[in-house]
């Protein structure tokens, strides 16, 4: 998946043996999120999910280095294929790093294939100096 738009991007590509609801809702539930996004079983998570179009999600991870929080609003639900969210790290009032991301899961040789493509930030990160 790539656009033309976008000058940079990432995008992540791993292969599963789930069938789609089963990965769908590793993307798209409060306990199966956690362990998806965070797998440090060190580390303290908590994730708020509201799964609806406009519903906000925040995961709250407090391990090394941390906490962190990252924070976001569902665009797109499409179950079990395709999700698409915004995503911003909490700090971060002007959301000058706020990125869309767009995970879709199909299936590929009897196993299930979910790939997100991240989108560059909104608008351009300005460099402070060390």
């Amino acid at each position: 998946m790539s656009d033309p738009k976008c000058a940079r991007h990432l995008s992540l590509t791993r292969t599963l043996p789930a069938n789609p609801d089963r990965l769908f809702d590793a993307w798209a539930t409060a306990g199966q999120l956690g362990r998806w996004i965070c797998p440090d079983p060190s580390a303290v998570v908590d994730v708020d999910i509201v799964l609806s179009l406009g519903g906000r999600y925040s995961i709250r991870m407090n391990g090394d280095g941390g906490p962190f929080t990252a924070h976001g609003t569902y665009r797109e639900i499409e179950r079990p294929k395709r999700l698409v969210y915004t995503w911003a790290w909490a700090g971060d009032s002007r959301g000058t790093r706020r990125s869309t991301l767009t995970s879709t899961m199909s299936c590929q040789h009897y196993n299930m294939e979910t790939v997100v493509y991240i989108s560059p930030p909104t608008s351009p990160l300005k460099r402070t100096p060390l």
